[in-house]
């Protein structure tokens, strides 16, 4: 059988003992039993004249025929590579046309080197080329770019040529705290639990910062080991060994749910010194007195100036006894003063015995 060269057309004959020579388009089939024989090419892209055709074969002769194939659909060339740009193989592509074109659906497979053929587009056709992210032998979970739409007119497209990255397996997780103080920062701890698990998934001191004393505060930067792409919850939460009889704040608990590849979120702490309970009462106390001193001399101005006028006597009388007493009260007498008047009243007496001697 002799044909114009094309790429491996398929001949259907049986038995298929027949070699093939590409550089001259001729197929040769050995060691035919003398029979009648159904020859016909297959091959997409194709269609042969004529469509088929029996022969007979004789004993001892050689039969010749010639079948003529012309191109009525062509294929679309790319590549599948990873991230790194290495192959990736086993990736499902597919060409899909608009309402069109009838909708009309090839598809092909990325060979261990990533290179894909797919075969039968149809010309004048607008095509979607995809990586196929679905079904349970995906490989893939999305594909850079997500898509690219070709027209397929007389010939061959190349080059169309795509990225797939492969399903998430790890959640990286990082976490802002932001303390109102520098100083606040040596107390907090931070932990990551897993809804429904008492221990924690991960724990660790927050550390300070390089200067404490700083008045910048842009926070510190946790960075939790990676975590399963599992699609669970887990939540963050924050414990800080200030004392609560001194302080007041709140403690936040963050809740996420495993499913994308990066979680990010900022914690903040802000925690307020307690006013002394003897001050606020005290304080209240003094506020309710004024308040009820304030009221009772709008309501009963006539008796709140009496009140006054009294008090204003006896402040009098208490100022006038105090100066009486001040006055008649008895002064203490110091001993030491009265030892040296004695001793003086004695040498006096002493000197007028001697001159009466």
């Amino acid at each position: 059988m002799k044909y114009d060269p094309i790429s491996h057309p398929s001949p259907n004959v049986t038995p298929e003992d027949g070699t093939i020579n590409c550089d001259d388009g001729t197929i040769k089939f050995h060691s035919l039993s003398p029979s009648e024989y159904y020859l016909r090419a297959m091959m997409k892209e194709y269609e042969f004249r004529p469509n088929s055709k029996l022969i007979e074969v004789r004993e001892g002769a050689t039969v010749m025929e010639e079948l003529r194939g012309t191109r009525t659909a062509f294929s679309i060339f790319g590549a599948i590579t990873s991230l790194n740009g290495e192959p990736f193989s086993g990736v499902t592509v597919e060409a899909v046309t608009d309402d069109r074109c009838g909708g009309h659906l090839e598809e092909s497979t990325s060979e261990f080197n990533g290179a894909y053929r797919i075969r039968g587009l149809q010309p004048g056709c607008q095509y979607s080329v995809r990586v196929r992210t679905d079904g349970p032998s995906s490989n893939v979970d999305r594909s850079i770019p997500k898509e690219k739409v070709v027209k397929v007119e007389s010939g061959d497209i190349r080059d169309v040529n795509m990225i797939a990255i492969s399903p998430l397996a790890f959640v990286d997780v990082t976490v802002r705290v932001l303390a109102s103080e520098n100083d606040y920062y040596k107390t907090l701890k931070i932990f990551l639990y897993k809804r429904g698990s008492d221990s924690p998934v991960h724990s660790q001191r927050i550390e300070s910062p390089l200067n404490p004393k700083s008045k910048i505060n842009p926070g510190i930067m946790v960075f939790f080991p990676r975590i399963p792409f599992d699609q669970k919850s887990y939540y963050i939460e924050l414990t800080s060994t200030l004392s609560d009889k001194n302080y007041k704040y709140n403690l936040p608990t963050i809740e996420f749910t495993a499913n994308a590849s990066s979680y990010f979120t900022e914690v903040h702490f802000r925690p307020e010194l307690r006013t002394a309970e003897g001050d606020l009462n005290q304080n209240s106390l003094s506020a309710i007195v004024l308040i009820f001193i304030v009221g009772f001399i709008f309501f009963k101005q006539d008796l709140a100036l009496e009140l006054l006028g009294a008090c204003d006597s006896q402040r009098a009388w208490r100022d006038v006894s105090v100066e009486l007493r001040a006055k008649y009260e008895p002064v203490e007498i110091d001993e030491r003063e009265i030892d040296k008047l004695a001793s003086s009243i004695n040498a006096i007496k002493k000197k007028k015995v001697k001159k009466a001697n």
